[in-house]
């Protein structure tokens, strides 16, 4: 019961004690797990909270100045967000393949391979639009970008400028934590947070 009320790391303290109490070893602080693991709650509940205030709230007043507070308009603001993010994602993604397949040439090869990659939809956008074909959906894309974009410069500026900044403090917070390599963060962070 005080394992699971209390302590979910008590295995871990008993484990540590037996095995000292066996070998006659010290334990040093920087070697005791039990500790780190009671110390780390507390770290990611101090850096959730700072996400929070730092990144979540810049954002949702980013989405709230488009009128996000209203259920019909955040339907339209994230319908809109994956559109223009996903017209980026299939050029990306489009050219990623076709240098792939073209290897080494870089001249009328890649660009055969990029048309007919280009029929692909690598983003979802066919079925965001409810259409077949690829391009059909970039272009209700577009459209649809161009005119929830319009006459509100200074508010997608701030939506972007906000998402640039969660998504780039998870890119980091990944990074740091070992999850991804450098060269990942540094691929990533080029295409997703600072050209967005």
């Amino acid at each position: 019961m005080r394992e699971t009320w209390q302590d979910s790391m008590l295995s871990l303290k008993r484990l540590q004690d037996a095995v000292l109490k066996e070998t006659g070893g010290r334990l040093l602080n920087s070697q005791n797990a039990w500790m780190a693991e009671n110390r780390l709650s507390s770290s990611n509940k101090a850096q959730q909270e700072e996400f929070i205030r730092t990144q979540m709230a810049v954002l949702i007043d980013a989405v709230a100045a488009l009128g996000g507070a209203d259920g019909r308009q955040y339907e339209r603001i994230k319908k809109y967000m994956i559109a223009k993010h996903g017209l980026e994602r299939n050029i990306v993604f489009a050219e990623r393949d076709a240098r792939e397949a073209a290897g080494e040439d870089s001249g009328p090869e890649f660009d055969s391979f990029l048309e007919k990659f280009r029929k692909r939809d690598y983003s979802g956008l066919t079925e965001l639009f409810s259409v077949d074909d690829a391009k059909d959906a970039e272009d209700k894309a577009r459209d649809y970008v161009d005119r929830f974009e319009d006459g509100q410069d200074e508010e997608i500026a701030d939506l972007w400028d906000a998402v640039r900044g969660v998504s780039g403090f998870a890119l980091q917070k990944s990074l740091d934590s070992g999850m991804i390599s450098q060269e990942t963060f540094d691929t990533l962070r080029a295409q997703f947070v600072v050209n967005s």
